[in-house]
């Protein structure tokens, strides 16, 4: 086949990594291209190399253009990934927690000893369990006696959750996450350091279509509200459904004041079975007050459509 035939292969197929290198620009004004900036980063990947196969073909317009959408895509991820990882108030010496972000998998019977073996692995002070059934209830509350502290509703749907924690809760209530049938658990966790809130949020997966992914961008809306009367040190972690580059993500961060914490990472959680750079960031750790993520990794597959999101959050002194 010859070079003219490839280079308008290559243009077709560059053509939707340009779409979604436009989405967080654009996300706001049609679900779909909201749906397409959940691929930002492998468009912006993809766009660079076409970009380099134009300008080896002497295509300078087809690479020209191509090598401008790659920079909107770099442009709408850069920024976090650059941010700053602390403030001046926190430095090494800083006293820290562990959270765990935990997305089970409710039909994941064989995982169960695994999930256990992660969270003992991972040793966090507080961990959010999503798609919690009362099969993953009865082992969990029986495996993990060092977490006594819990706020819990199990579910036999995808939207049952739990709030367990190393520390007492001064505050611990289930409450609605947009929709009454996906609660998220609020609470004030008792630290050596003060009392820190947590947030422990799951929102409704935006699968094709105006209405499911008005769903998933209301589930994200109330979570500002559900902070006000928190401490001002406050944590935000689960199943966000949404990656940092979705229109309603950024939106709900800047009303609730919330830095982006592991998303100044290339940490993508879902779905585990495939390679990273398939995979999109969709859960989060996010904090707010005199705290940083000062560290976040990726845990083991353990059987769940997820993989586990570990944090290390420093706390001013």
């Amino acid at each position: 086949m010859d070079k003219p035939r490839w280079t308008n292969v290559i243009a077709l197929l560059a053509a939707p990594c340009a779409v979604a290198a436009a989405g967080p620009w654009l996300g706001a004004w049609h679900w779909s291209l909201d749906l397409m900036a959940c691929f930002v980063v492998q468009a912006g990947a993809a766009l660079v190399a076409a970009a380099g196969f134009f300008a080896a073909c002497r295509k300078w317009a087809l690479c020209g253009l191509a090598a401008a959408f790659a920079a909107l895509a770099a442009a709408a991820v850069a920024p976090g990934w650059l941010a700053p990882k602390s403030s001046p108030q926190i430095g090494g010496n800083s006293p820290d927690i562990k959270v765990l972000a935990l997305n089970l998998l409710q039909s994941n019977e064989k995982g169960r000893d695994e999930a256990c073996r992660v969270v003992r692995k991972t040793n966090p002070d507080v961990v959010w369990f999503v798609e919690y059934t009362p099969d993953w209830q009865r082992h969990l509350r029986a495996a993990l006696p060092e977490l006594p502290h819990r706020l819990e509703r199990p579910d036999f749907g995808s939207f049952g959750a739990a709030l367990y924690s190393r520390h007492p809760f001064s505050l611990q209530e289930m409450v609605p996450g947009g929709h009454m049938w996906s609660p998220f658990g609020r609470a004030v966790v008792e630290t050596a350091h003060g009392p820190i809130g947590v947030l422990g949020v799951h929102p409704p997966p935006p699968l094709p279509g105006a209405a499911r992914v008005a769903e998933r961008d209301r589930g994200l809306a109330v979570i500002p509200g559900l902070l006000e009367g928190l401490p001002p040190r406050r944590i935000v972690l689960g199943d966000f459904n949404a990656t940092p580059w979705n229109a309603a993500f950024e939106r709900m961060r800047r009303a609730a004041g919330l830095e982006l914490g592991s998303a100044t990472r290339w940490l993508p959680t879902w779905p585990a079975s495939l390679p990273a750079p398939l995979r999109l960031p969709i859960d989060h750790v996010l904090v707010a007050g005199d705290l940083a993520v000062a560290g976040a990794t990726l845990g083991e597959r353990f059987g769940s459509d997820h993989l586990p999101l570990l944090a290390t959050v420093r706390i001013g002194r």
